[in-house]
């Protein structure tokens, strides 16, 4: 062994018998701490009782024993009797008028009283279902005459004036209630024009814009005027023109907010464009070149056909 290892071996067992003896240092002062005596002194003040006279004993003595007689004696007269006592309103609720007939026909009477029959129970709801329908349908007639209105505002006209056939065919395509004047057919060509007839009379060459909106309603089964079921049942084409274009509606932007892009938003924009271009060309450059060398292929084996033979007949 050399003597650098024998100085490292010596050094290692100092340090190790040090730290037992700090550690045997450290848990004597633990343990003493532990034992040590608590200092808390509290500090306790002796209150003195007020002694009684004899007389005062005396009279003590003798309000205890009054007390305890009069307790016995009241519970002597209530096991007695057998009677409790009876407060004003349990008086009260034994005299009330129903209490005349025996308890199973009071509560079978009380009961009929609560559970309503079978038909007021269907008025109810056939009640509650029209309320319902027309709170809806007011909301949505709502929406229709704004949307009406819209159609004015655009072609300039008001709820006063009269208009000729042409613009009611164009209020009537903002209404969706038309397709495009190509797409319609030979029936809602007719009744278009059976609906303008209805509009105005037979000499007027225009109708006022009420009629139409009124019109429009019925058809909708929106107005409650004495022939507008007869007018939805008769122009039930242009109903549904309605509801299939209902994704074509017309969306009025009622927002201002137009968003500025920075320099760098636009560069970043461009970069992404430019790779997304590259990816594009470089996938349409690999099928064309797997389809030349497809095309230039010049193999074709020869595939011998066999006819199908029954194993069963072959044996």
């Amino acid at each position: 062994m050399c003597i650098r290892d024998r100085q490292f071996i010596d050094k290692l067992v100092n340090y190790e018998a040090k730290a037992k003896v700090n550690t045997e240092l450290v848990k004597e002062k633990v343990k003493k701490e532990e034992v040590k005596e608590c200092t808390f002194t509290p500090q306790l003040t002796a209150r003195a009782r007020a002694s009684r006279s004899f007389s005062k004993f005396l009279a003590d003595q003798n309000n205890f024993l009054q007390r305890k007689k009069k307790s016995l004696a009241d519970l002597t007269e209530m096991t007695s009797t057998g009677m409790p006592k009876i407060d004003s309103n349990s008086i009260l609720l034994a005299t009330k008028k129903n209490r005349g007939t025996s308890i199973h026909n009071h509560l079978y009477s009380s009961s009929k009283k609560t559970i309503a029959p079978a038909e007021e129970v269907k008025d109810q709801l056939k009640e509650t279902t029209r309320v319902t329908r027309e709170k809806g349908d007011a909301i949505i007639l709502q929406g229709v005459n704004k949307e009406f209105q819209r159609a004015l505002d655009e072609f300039g006209l008001s709820s006063s004036d009269t208009i000729n056939f042409k613009e009611m065919l164009l209020i009537l395509e903002k209404m969706r209630l038309l397709k495009d004047t190509e797409s319609n057919t030979r029936e809602t060509n007719d009744l278009v024009r059976r609906l303008w007839d209805e509009l105005r009379s037979p000499k007027d060459t225009e109708a006022p814009v009420t009629a139409l909106r009124s019109h429009i309603a019925a058809i909708l089964n929106l107005d409650s005027f004495p022939e507008s079921s007869k007018i939805a049942r008769d122009f039930v084409p242009l109903y549904w023109n309605r509801q299939s274009n209902r994704q074509q509606k017309e969306v009025v932007c009622e927002y201002s907010f137009k968003p500025i892009l920075c320099k760098e938003s636009l560069v970043m924009a461009e970069e992404l464009k430019k790779k997304c271009d590259d990816k594009v060309r470089r996938t349409m450059s690999s099928k064309s070149a797997s389809n030349k060398v497809s095309n230039e292929c010049t193999f074709k084996p020869k595939i011998n056909t066999y006819k199908k033979v029954d194993k069963f007949k072959a044996k």
